[in-house]
């Protein structure tokens, strides 16, 4: 599991580990992938998906899903969500996806 790689649950046994990335680090994934699994992502078009990231943020900060985790796990999850931020407020509209070509 990767969330084990990257120090979460380790003061859990593996099965509790496991449901606890399922039941709350998961939809946290799923939220920060929505930008990066489209060509072109519309954060004006898309109202509440922020405040839906900040809700399932919360959700691991009671589960104390990030205890002992790597601080670069962290930041890195902030940061991203800071941004999405920053494009919501700004309405904007972003390719989060490239086209790698050869010639």
């Amino acid at each position: 599991m990767a969330a084990a790689a990257m120090g979460l649950f380790a003061d859990l046994p593996a099965a509790a580990g496991w449901q606890l990335d399922q039941a709350v680090m998961k939809p946290v994934r799923q939220w920060l992938a929505q930008p990066l699994r489209v060509a072109l992502f519309d954060f004006g078009a898309q109202p509440g998906v922020v405040a839906d990231g900040r809700r399932r943020f919360v959700r691991t900060l009671q589960q104390h899903a990030l205890v002992g985790s790597r601080p670069e796990f962290v930041l890195v999850n902030r940061s991203l969500y800071g941004l999405f931020r920053v494009f919501e407020q700004l309405r904007a509209r972003v390719a989060c996806q490239t086209r790698c070509t050869t010639g």
